[in-house]
């Protein structure tokens, strides 16, 4: 599988106030692992909700991805601003 990596907005809002980052991230983790890993990188992995649904929503655009789902698969692309569902 392809390594590509995108550059995008990550806002963890809903977990911290002003928790908004411009990262690189990997588009072939699935989403329940990339959410884990970003939150550990930036300092929020005591937040990581201890459920098993992991829900990311693109803002700029009508996509949501959870769990399994690979960024890769979907229309994400440099520049999206990806919100981190609680």
């Amino acid at each position: 599988m392809e390594n590509k990596h995108i550059n995008v907005t990550v806002d963890f809002s809903e977990w911290q106030e002003n928790a908004i980052y411009d990262l690189r991230i990997p588009a072939h983790q699935p989403v329940r692992q990339l959410i884990i890993n970003l939150a550990e990188t930036v300092g929020l992995g005591q937040l990581v909700p201890n459920h098993c649904r992991f829900v990311i929503k693109v803002v700029n655009k009508s996509i949501v991805v959870s769990d399994d789902d690979l960024l890769l698969l979907f229309n994400i692309t440099d520049g999206d601003i990806l919100s981190i569902q609680a």
